[in-house]
């Protein structure tokens, strides 16, 4: 098992499969990865949720995740932390903003890849 595989499901939109996959990835790793595959985990779901129509818990869970991701403020397994948290800041502000009309076209058409840097 491997990050780039669920990083691909992401990115495809597979989010409920991607979030299976970063949770068994988290569940099977220790210290700064856990933490950043948990992160991923959330993320995962928190874009599920959205697509759902579930808004409470697409912010939740996505507050959750950018919170970890903070921890891990720098390039882990190849993905840049720094870029991912800009593309995901600007979309859970909006979500939060008391003017948002319970239109997710809107927010799943923003919604971030997660980028990988090869190396």
């Amino acid at each position: 098992m491997n990050i780039s595989d669920g990083i691909k499901l992401f990115n495809d939109g597979n989010y409920f499969e991607a979030h299976d996959h970063f949770e068994a990835m988290w569940i099977n790793s220790q210290g700064t990865e856990q933490n950043l595959y948990q992160a991923l985990t959330q993320i995962s779901v928190g874009f599920y949720h959205l697509i759902s129509g579930n808004y409470e818990g697409a912010k939740s869970q996505l507050q959750k995740g950018i919170d970890k991701l903070k921890v891990n403020s720098e390039k882990i397994d190849e993905i840049n932390i720094p870029q991912l948290l800009s593309d995901l800041t600007p979309l859970l502000n909006e979500l939060n903003n008391p003017s948002f009309n319970e239109k997710p076209n809107l927010l799943t058409k923003v919604i971030p890849l997660i980028k990988q840097i090869i190396v």
